[in-house]
């Protein structure tokens, strides 16, 4: 059977989400991938509410460049999202990211192993 799609919530807040960084490209455990039959298609904005309403997902990047890779919108978990690796950043990066801050250690509930693990 096909995983399990993460499940939503409705706890975060707008501004947990705030930050875009344009042409950058962050990493962190992927929670719904951007790409194949089950990816996500969202421009920037959509991305970061998606992350927001996700539970597990604390990290988002979107790439709005149809040439370099279309409309992918990636949501992932970093343990610290204020401090969530870069994977690239400057103007050859089609990217655009952010991090929200929920769904860290100590806060409730913890994404489960499943949903990183997807």
């Amino acid at each position: 059977p096909p995983p399990a799609t993460p499940a939503t919530t409705a706890t975060a807040t707008a501004a947990s989400c705030a930050s875009t960084r344009e042409h950058t490209d962050l990493d962190g455990a992927v929670v719904q991938d951007g790409y194949g039959p089950r990816g996500l298609s969202l421009p920037p904005d959509e991305c970061r509410a998606a992350c927001g309403r996700t539970r597990g997902c604390n990290v988002w990047v979107s790439c709005a460049d149809a040439k370099a890779c279309g409309q992918q919108c990636w949501l992932k978990w970093v343990e610290v999202p204020s401090t969530a690796p870069l994977r690239g950043e400057g103007a050859h990066v089609p990217w655009s990211a952010g991090t929200c801050e929920k769904d860290k250690p100590g806060s409730v509930p913890l994404p489960s192993a499943e949903q990183l693990e997807a």
